[in-house]
């Protein structure tokens, strides 16, 4: 089973737009970011030792460019008092609702509860299997 998003809309309430191309590449960046929390990026740490035992780039899977989706952006602009010429951070907060909202896609489309991330294929599987088994009986 495999998960391909096609397309992501990402609106972020920023304030004041500064450098508009930079916003755009970290809102980029921090979906990329999220779709690996969502669907393949693990840190994988052993219980006993606690060295990370995926620690090679080679056995780390991450979004690459390939995999990405189209990003659909809007910003809201109303200026913030506080922040520099009423801008407002936007580099962590682009990351943050992403995993949710696939997740919840996912669940939403199979019918499914997944609650962890990320939710790997064999999660995916696992979480259809419960749902066939719990619509049988």
């Amino acid at each position: 089973m495999e998960v391909v998003i096609r397309r992501f809309v990402a609106v972020h309430d920023i304030g004041k737009a500064i450098n508009p191309m930079m916003l755009e590449g970290q809102v980029q960046g921090g979906v990329q970011m999220g779709l690996g929390y969502a669907l393949s990026e693990k840190l994988m740490i052993d219980p006993v030792t606690g060295v990370v035992t995926n620690a090679l780039t080679k056995k780390y899977s991450m979004f690459k460019a390939k995999d990405m989706p189209v990003i659909d952006m809007a910003f809201i602009e109303e200026g913030e008092e506080p922040g520099p010429f009423g801008a407002k951070s936007i580099g962590e907060i682009s990351t943050v609702p992403v995993g949710a909202a696939v997740i919840n896609a996912l669940n939403v489309a199979l019918g499914t509860q997944i609650r962890t991330l990320p939710a790997r294929p064999s999660d995916i599987k696992e979480a259809w299997a419960l749902r066939q088994e719990a619509g049988n009986e």
